[in-house]
């Protein structure tokens, strides 16, 4: 892809990334061979508004459900959140697991495309 492309994507969803997971990002996309994955629609998490959704909703797991993570999600929601200790850990590190969610959400998209 041209340099102009992928610095656009990399300015208009570079808030859904890690810092480290954004260079892995940009150079994947400076690999691939046309500008066909610019016009696939990603539906990438907030991570504003899933820290949102974690201090809200976490005890029950709804933050885990949304990531994928299902097995998490039910043990937090029979759990109350293991009893309100898993509940303050993703409060502090939903914004990083959203991230990396994102990243694996772009990567499988990268390899089915490519």
């Amino acid at each position: 892809m041209e340099y102009a492309q992928v610095d656009e994507y990399i300015i208009h969803f570079g808030k859904y990334f890690t810092e480290t997971d954004l260079m892995k990002v940009r150079d994947t996309l400076l690999a691939l061979p046309d500008d066909r994955f610019l016009y696939e629609t990603i539906s990438y998490r907030n991570p504003v508004i899933m820290f949102v959704v974690s201090f809200l909703f976490g005890m029950w797991g709804l933050d885990r459900f949304l990531l994928g993570e299902t097995k998490n999600g039910l043990i937090k929601f029979f759990t109350m959140g293991l009893f309100g200790l898993w509940t303050l850990f993703d409060w502090i590190m939903i914004v990083k697991l959203t991230k990396e969610y994102n990243y694996r959400l772009f990567h499988s998209l990268v390899n089915k495309l490519y």
